[in-house]
């Protein structure tokens, strides 16, 4: 009788361990780096959840401040294009309002750099809405 019931009872704290052990797990890396800021690829954008505006509003006003004009793509998605002399800069911005983040896929003509001024701009639209100007 005293097997039976060792039995029974450790089969029945085995799950519960692996159940505790998973609800105690952390969402973060090791590194203090969130899980879903891993997902997205070097270079994405991350604003401030303070910023009640959606990030297309706030692209669209910091291209038009930058001479960048924006096409819709798709939902979750813009084209930005600047015409410089006889040069095209492009690339396709996508959003996640959720994780407050900006992925940057480049054309194949264009570089970080040739993108950095609309990043800046970005950055400097969501600031200046997040702060109540």
């Amino acid at each position: 009788m005293k097997k039976g019931f060792m039995s029974v009872a450790l089969i029945l704290a085995v799950p519960f361990v692996f159940l505790t052990g998973c609800i105690g797990a952390s969402p973060n890396t090791s590194a203090g780096i969130s899980v879903e800021k891993e997902k997205h690829p070097e270079g994405t954008l991350y604003l401030d959840n303070s910023n009640k505006n959606s990030l297309e509003e706030i692209v669209e006003s910091a291209a038009k401040n930058s001479g960048w004009s924006i096409t819709k793509f798709k939902s979750d998605r813009v084209i930005a294009e600047k015409i410089d002399g006889d040069t095209t800069y492009s690339a396709t911005l996508k959003f996640f309002e959720r994780e407050r983040c900006i992925e940057f896929e480049k054309g194949s003509e264009t570089s970080d750099s040739d993108i950095s001024d609309l990043r800046d701009a970005i950055e400097d639209e969501a600031e200046k809405n997040s702060s109540g100007h």
